[in-house]
């Protein structure tokens, strides 16, 4: 994956989809194979490694009134993501408002 990028991993019951997220997490050891994270081994667990990678385990809940004005809060991180909303070729090809909010 490059800069800015997200995805998703789609399939039915019992494919390994949570069991390969907790491997990329670091909270499971793999039983075979290899896997690298930015360059690095996540297992055994890499703290330092976190706030580097975003991942949403089960459930999620989507906030009806928060936009992308509300969020992050932190200034690093809001830099960062201001950054890759400019570099995104969406964005920019078709001049959309990348805080607007969604209807």
């Amino acid at each position: 994956m490059e800069r800015g990028e997200f995805c998703g991993i789609l399939g039915p019951n019992g494919a390994g989809k949570t069991t390969a997220l907790e491997i990329i997490e670091g909270l499971r050891e793999p039983d075979g194979g290899e896997v690298t994270v930015l360059g690095r081994q996540p297992w055994p667990r890499d703290p330092s490694l976190l706030p580097q990678i975003g991942v949403q385990l089960q459930a999620s809940s989507f906030f009806e009134l928060l936009t992308a004005r509300f969020w992050p809060h932190d200034i690093k991180l809001r830099e960062l993501w201001d950054q890759a909303l400019a570099d995104h070729p969406i964005i920019s090809e078709f001049q959309v408002d990348p805080i607007a909010r969604a209807v």
